[in-house]
């Protein structure tokens, strides 16, 4: 599952082309593989052709449907286009992602965002514009489905990015500022 919008520097472009090269590897996959996209998803971006893998556009979903879809989803996909400026972004997203506990397909420049999900464990990171690597960490997670062995990432992991516990440490903070212990 992709959840979020495309744009001329974030294009699907690379990512199909990642799929179709697992395919041409791997030929069972072809039938055994939906895309699913959540978010508007502008027609030029669409393949042409998609050497018939199975592709699901669910336009806008509220924030709520889209986390289900989330949960239901066997592995997700996240994309930072390469742009200058990129290594700074840190999207919302990363976040919902990581609160679903699946692997990510991180296809991420550089940055914060890199930093971040490799903190989080359960990401195979991609250069935004390579398909190999795409194709590659799509055949990886195929083989651990295909075994029963896609993992949940440790809630532990994930925690010290819940809004209440950074909530409680901000408030810490407050407190020590405004009740200074002598």
């Amino acid at each position: 599952l992709y959840a979020g919008s495309f744009f001329h520097f974030a294009t699907p472009k690379y990512f199909f082309e990642g799929v179709k090269l697992a395919i041409k590897k791997n030929p069972e996959l072809k039938d055994n593989i939906t895309l699913e996209f959540a978010g508007n998803f502008p027609d030029e971006y669409k393949p042409a052709d998609e050497s018939g893998f199975k592709i699901n556009y669910n336009g806008y979903l509220s924030h709520r449907e889209c986390v289900k879809k989330m949960i239901n989803a066997d592995v997700l996909w996240m994309m930072i286009g390469n742009r200058k400026g990129s290594d700074m972004i840190s999207t919302g997203k990363i976040y919902d992602y990581m609160g679903s506990q699946k692997p990510v397909i991180a296809c991420v420049p550089e940055g914060e965002a890199k930093i971040t999900l490799k903190e989080y464990g359960n990401a195979i990171i991609c250069r935004p514009d390579n398909p190999e690597e795409i194709a590659d960490a799509i055949l990886y997670y195929y083989k651990l489905y295909r075994q029963g062995e896609l993992q949940k990432t440790d809630f532990s992991v994930i925690q010290k990015y819940d809004r209440r516990y950074l909530t409680g440490k901000l408030s810490d903070c407050f407190n020590q500022l405004t009740f200074p212990k002598n």
